[in-house]
């Protein structure tokens, strides 16, 4: 069972950073994790009053607050258009809309889950996590450092010249890899393996992905387990 001693919705980030600081505080994200664990708060800090729920872009970035729901993100047609269709095709599978409308970018990024399609996906892009002390970081540097009483605020995503497929594949037998791309090598422009999740991402050229090329393939047809 979870147990919050005291609720705090905080009026800025710093109120909220100085109050984090107790081992037994937590932020808060959509909670559709937490409330099933079982563990004592002795203090829950809200950081929905600081306007940290929306998505904005420029010529070079998105930046994307922590307390963004996964819908918003699935239904952005920016973020959309940029991954050409990836962002929604990896999140809308998860639970249903309901769950998606409560769930937060931040509690997904910040959990660091191995099993996350949220994380795999931002994990195939060029982005970073921006930290209240300790500013921006590159996200592949944030997953394997260890949790501290840091608060999350943004995730940016960097607009590089290339488009991202959905996260396509979970390997199952990796001596795999090199026959799964091998038919589309001449069209990626350079591919990661995410090894905190498993899962294989295709970056590629934007001039490849047409209808017909291997990326609308992949799209359309959804995850493969090899």
């Amino acid at each position: 069972m979870l147990k919050i001693k005291s609720y705090v919705k905080v009026n800025s980030l710093a109120e909220a950073y100085e109050l984090n600081q107790k081992k037994t505080a937590c932020i808060l994200g959509g909670m559709v994790w937490m409330k099933m664990g079982n563990r004592a708060i002795s203090t829950a800090i809200d950081l929905s009053g600081l306007g940290l729920d929306a998505i904005s872009e420029n010529d070079d970035e998105f930046v994307i607050g922590c307390m963004t729901p996964l819908h918003d993100l699935e239904t952005n047609e920016a973020l959309n258009t940029y991954t050409h269709g990836a962002m929604k095709e990896s999140l809308c599978h998860i639970v249903g809309v309901q769950f998606r409308n409560c769930a937060t970018v931040g509690g997904s990024i910040y959990g660091r889950y191995g099993f996350s399609d949220v994380l795999t996906m931002f994990l195939g892009m060029d982005t970073w996590v921006e930290l209240y002390d300790a500013g921006r970081i590159p996200l592949t540097e944030f997953v394997n450092m260890k949790k501290d009483n840091d608060i999350l605020v943004n995730i940016i995503v960097q607009r590089p010249q290339f488009a991202v497929s959905q996260p396509l594949f979970t390997l199952k037998q990796p001596c795999s890899l090199k026959k799964s791309i091998s038919s589309v090598s001449g069209e990626i422009s350079a591919w990661r393996f995410t090894p905190l999740s498993q899962k294989l991402i295709f970056i590629f050229h934007p001039s490849y992905c047409f209808p017909g090329s291997s990326c609308q393939y992949f799209y359309k047809k959804g995850s493969v387990f090899l």
